[in-house]
């Protein structure tokens, strides 16, 4: 088969490169077809030709980096002969995940609703019908007191929308003033370059606007003022637009590419709120309805803040003096004012503005509470969670309501909306949907110590009737100081039916215990995260509930780096390993500067072009660690379209992996053709990869 595969290569080289690749993968999909109904024992190896790549000062041999060239021969024989061994095994678990596929799409409500909330003259809700992949948002006049198929209009069906593309992602939307139009932003490849959309809601008329590749962001201020976002390898411009006359021009320049740009209006409508933020500092402008800017708090190295404004006065959720954050207000005429509120200990993780008074969203050691400031100063708690349940602020649009709406969650609860009587303390739950039956779980907080005494949250899910040697599923995060999610998720439950225990594990890197728990994993700190995760694996390791033989890993993007870095060093730990997405060649990546995210990444990471940060990169990126010694089974899932992490990436690491495996526990890669770094769209695409990794998990011996 290699020998078929090198003539193919031969031939294209004798025409055009876009002729050789259609005829190179047609072929290899024949040769695909015919090799699943033969044994397959030949794994794939990728050639060795050593290149000096002198990066920083330093000089260093890499072995497959031509693999970064698509339409380099090699890689194309190597990337087929991977598709192909892959596939094999993939063919043989079909009836597997045939079976897993069904649960899952059994475990998708038929239809679903969620509440709606008023935004001036409409209430607006979101529909997934049954039958249907994408959601439908719906809107009725608030006048109309009758419910009912007339009385409701379609703003956006995105199942019309997606028709014809094999991938399709709504970006926002943003309605006009008056509430005769809907803009919106698309994307329609997976590679997050969204298109700008503006169209009629009566009659679906579509107004021609610039078709220029924007970001997902946008905002409608007034009637001839759409704001939205293009962005570049040197930074960003906030565009202004006319949709009627195409008129556009641009109101704000952001010449540091570290920055996102991200715009929204203000909750009474008159202000457009443009936030400028990378991982070490936050911008935010005000802008009124006649184009004038008033800056908030002007960028400075590790303050991060978000706004709300309500009537006439700013209030500012900042970690200026406290890294927890704290709330300050001023009025707008007097910028300079800040009168800070005094709030009680913990992590404020979220804020909303009512016109009596102020809500707090706080967390500590996993307990959230939620407070209510009066405008008199009065404090007092209007609930507090259990550790293993969370809460989060949902939509609260009106500024003037008694109501605070929040949603309840936990890794054995299914989001439950829910609103309090800021007056009264009378709390309802607003359900809209059939309860779902859920099965009966048990979960947990624990605290187990990492090697250099500091005590590392983690979260399991278990079946109540398996009490001992349980396999177990770990996910880990760490990075950005994003948290990871803690809500229930329908996707594990074919794992615990089949007796799985699911933990997550709360690496310092990420942002659940605080803003110091991500600094304390960022940058020269980054081993903690990877210690922390090694520690935790061994913890349950260790534990009379898990079996020491069955525990499998998953990273996803930046969290592979965490556990593939651990494979490096302790790959006896793990049965089974599976990367999605995955960022593994951290120096390479880093160097890249023509890819967009590096200007940020570099804020979180390191910057190689610095020796100490370059030195210490190199003592753990996924990539330059891997050793001559046995490696655990590995199941990869890149896209083609990823614009965040390269699929060549996965395949100089498979193959450096390949080339220095002392053992014969499998390897396979799966490339998804479409879909970016979030994968595919289709809510059944999406399933069908979960079964994969599934499958694969469950046939390792």
């Amino acid at each position: 088969m290699n020998e078929i595969l090198t003539n193919l290569a031969l031939i294209a080289q004798l025409i055009d490169v876009k002729q050789a690749l259609s005829i190179f993968y047609s072929a290899a999909l024949i040769i695909l077809l015919v090799a699943c109904t033969q044994p397959n024992d030949v794994v794939p190896s990728a050639p060795e030709r050593p290149a000096a790549l002198d990066r920083f000062g330093q000089s260093r041999i890499d072995e497959f980096n031509y693999l970064e060239d698509i339409n380099d021969i090699d890689t194309q024989n190597y990337l087929a002969s991977e598709q192909i061994f892959s596939q094999e095994s993939f063919d043989i678990w079909l009836p597997l995940r045939r079976e897993i596929s069904k649960e899952l799409n059994q475990l998708l409500p038929a239809a679903k609703r969620d509440n709606s909330v008023q935004l001036g003259s409409y209430y607006y809700w979101r529909e997934v019908v049954s039958g249907a992949q994408y959601p439908i948002f719906f809107r009725r006049a608030v006048e109309r007191e009758i419910v009912g198929a007339a009385s409701k209009q379609i703003v956006l069906d995105v199942n019309e929308l997606a028709d014809g593309h094999s991938y399709y992602a709504l970006g926002d939307f943003s309605v006009s003033p008056d509430g005769r139009w809907v803009a919106f932003t698309e994307d329609t490849t997976g590679a997050e370059h969204f298109n700008l959309r503006v169209r009629e809601i009566s009659t679906g008329r579509e107004l021609s606007v610039p078709t220029t590749l924007v970001d997902a962001s946008l905002a409608w201020l007034a009637h001839n003022s759409l704001y939205y976002v293009v962005n570049s390898l040197d930074g960003s411009n906030v565009m202004r637009l006319n949709p009627f006359s195409a008129e556009s021009y641009s109101v704000y320049r952001e010449d540091d590419p570290s920055f996102n740009v991200d715009l929204r209006l203000s909750r009474d409508g008159n202000f457009l709120v443009l936030t400028a933020r990378n991982p070490v500092s936050t911008e935010i402008l005000l802008v009124d309805k006649a184009g004038i800017q008033k800056m908030i708090s002007p960028r400075r190295m590790g303050h991060h803040y978000q706004v709300r404004v309500a009537e006439g006065h700013v209030y500012i959720l900042s970690n200026l003096r406290q890294p927890d954050f704290e709330v300050a207000r001023f009025d707008l005429k007097l910028p300079d004012q800040w009168s800070y509120f005094e709030t009680p200990p913990g992590t404020i993780k979220d804020f909303e503005v009512f016109a009596d008074g102020l809500v707090l969203l706080i967390e500590e050691r996993f307990e959230f509470s939620l407070f209510f400031y009066r405008a008199s100063g009065e404090a007092s708690l209007l609930l507090k969670t259990p550790p293993i349940e969370s809460i989060r602020l949902s939509s609260n649009p009106n500024l003037y309501s008694n109501l605070v709406r929040f949603v309840r969650y936990g890794p054995h609860l299914s989001d439950q909306t829910e609103e309090i009587d800021l007056i009264t303390g009378e709390l309802r739950v607003l359900a809209l949907n059939p309860k779902r039956k859920i099965p009966s779980r048990i979960a947990r907080l624990e605290w187990y110590e990492a090697r250099d005494g500091t005590q590392i949250p983690m979260t399991w899910l278990q079946a109540p009737d398996r009490k001992t040697k349980m396999p177990v599923l770990v996910t880990v995060y760490g990075a950005y100081g994003i948290s990871q999610t803690r809500s229930y998720q329908l996707e594990l439950q074919p794992l615990l039916d089949r007796d799985f225990a699911v933990a997550n594990l709360y690496v310092r890197g990420g942002g659940e215990l605080g803003p110091r728990w991500h600094e304390a994993g960022r940058l020269q700190l980054k081993m903690n995260g990877i210690n922390d995760f090694i520690d935790g694996v061994e913890y349950l390791a260790a534990s009379e509930a898990i079996d020491p033989r069955k525990i499998f890993v998953r990273g996803v993007s930046a969290g592979a780096v965490i556990v593939a870095a651990a494979l490096n060093r302790r790959p006896e730990l793990f049965a089974g390993v599976i990367l999605r997405y995955p960022f593994l060649d951290l120096v390479g990546t880093l160097a890249d500067q023509s890819a967009s995210l590096t200007p940020a990444d570099i804020l979180e990471w390191g910057n190689p072009s610095d020796g100490a940060d370059l030195k210490y990169l190199l003592s753990y990126s996924p990539y330059e660690q891997i050793k001559s010694q046995k490696y655990p089974s590995v199941m990869l899932t890149v896209a083609k379209p990823d614009s965040r992490v390269s699929m060549a990436e996965s395949l100089k690491w498979l193959a450096k992996i390949r080339a220095n495996d002392l053992g014969s526990a499998e390897k396979f890669i799966h490339i998804i053709e479409t879909g970016g770094h979030f994968g595919p769209s289709d809510q059944y695409e999406k399933k069908q990869l979960v079964a994969l990794e599934y499958a694969f998990v469950l046939t390792r011996p």
